[in-house]
C-alpha cells in the first residue's frame, strides 16, 4: 500500500498541518488522517531535539512507522528553517510505498546470512593459526645440528 503525506506550514495562521493519505485503489488516494500543530509547540520540540519532535508529532491517530516519522521530521525541520520566505504557505510532499519496506528487510535477512558465513569462517582460521602456531613452536624445540 502507498501512503502520501502532505505536510504544509501555513505562516499567517501559525499552524503545521499533516495530511496522510492512502491508497485504497491504484492512483486513488483517500484522506485518512489530518493533524495541526501550533507553531510554538514545533518550535519548542525542535529546540530540544529531533527525537522530542517525532514525539510531538506522533498522536493516537497519527503514528507513522519509524522510517515514514524520521523523513516527516526531516520535512518538518525544513519547512521550519524556512522562516523568512516569502510563501507564507509553505507545502511539502512525501510518497511511500510499504512495498519497499519489504524489499529492505529481505536485503538485510540476505546480508545477515552471507555475515554469518563469514563469521563462521573467521571462527575456523584462528584454529588453523592455532594449529601452526603449535607445529612451528614444535619445529623451534627440536635440536638443531
Amino acid at each position: 500500500m502507498k501512503q502520501k503525506y502532505i505536510l504544509s506550514r501555513d505562516m499567517d495562521k501559525g499552524l503545521l498541518t499533516i495530511r496522510e493519505f492512502s491508497e485504497l485503489s491504484k492512483d486513488s488516494f483517500t484522506l485518512v488522517c489530518e493533524e495541526s500543530y501550533e507553531d510554538e509547540k514545533i518550535e519548542k520540540s525542535l529546540a530540544e531535539g529531533k527525537e522530542a519532535l517525532i514525539k510531538t508529532l506522533r498522536t493516537p491517530n497519527f503514528y507513522p512507522v519509524a522510517i515514514y516519522i524520521e523523513k516527516i521530521a526531516d520535512v518538518v525541520i525544513s519547512l521550519f528553517e524556512k522562516k523568512k520566505s516569502t510563501d507564507p504557505c509553505a507545502q511539502q510532499e512525501l510518497l511511500f510505498d510499504d512495498a519497499d519496506l519489504f524489499v529492505k528487510k529481505e536485503k538485510v535477512e540476505e546480508e545477515a546470512e552471507e555475515e554469518a558465513v563469514e563469521i563462521e569462517d573467521l571462527l575456523d582460521a584462528p584454529e588453523e593459526g592455532a594449529k601452526a602456531d603449535k607445529d612451528k613452536a614444535k619445529a623451534d624445540d627440536k635440536p638443531s645440528k
